[in-house]
């Protein structure tokens, strides 16, 4: 379950400054269908992400969310499942580190169920070793847009009041 908080963050150079606050990240979900929607926001406790992490495999609506504390490290993500056609992809700071392909619709694997476990199994540790240290980090993004659970969700077109079934602002004036 996901809650809302409301926090004054400060703004250098027209961007919120996480920063000074390792708890925090941004996360970006980009439709992957030819719309240009596109929602920007902040999620705090997700995990010790030092880099980005990106997936396709985002219950119910399938587009592209990243969760990054780097804008560089979030590009190189967004390249690489382009490139690729889908999948999981995770960035250090500096460099790429792993993508686990998933070409069929941005779900599935291409390859033997056997090569598909090994590389997942190694994008768990990958993922593990940039901060997201939970039993399964694979599944830590792909619920972050399940926009039928409660309470509050991010999808392409803005943060889900998921009780409400309405859209709120991100960032509240």
């Amino acid at each position: 379950m996901t809650h809302l908080q409301v926090e004054e963050l400060p703004v250098r150079k027209g961007v919120v400054d996480i920063s000074e606050d390792p708890d925090l990240a941004y996360v970006i979900t980009v439709n992957r269908y030819g719309k240009p929607n596109k929602t920007v926001g902040l999620i705090r406790h997700f995990g010790g992400v030092e880099g980005a992490v990106g997936s396709t495999v985002a219950h119910d609506h399938h587009n592209m969310m990243i969760v990054y504390r780097y804008s560089e490290a979030a590009q190189r993500v967004y390249e690489a499942l382009v490139k690729c056609g889908g999948g999981i992809s995770c960035s250090g700071k500096d460099q790429l580190l792993q993508t686990l392909e998933l070409p069929v619709f941005g779900l599935m694997s291409a390859t033997n169920c056997f090569d598909t476990a090994e590389q997942a199994e190694k994008m768990k540790k990958t993922l593990q070793s940039i901060g997201l240290d939970t039993l399964n980090p694979l599944l830590r993004i792909v619920t972050l847009g399940l926009t039928v659970i409660p309470e509050f969700k991010y999808s392409d077109l803005g943060l889900v009041d998921v009780l409400e079934s309405k859209l709120l602002p991100i960032f509240p004036e």
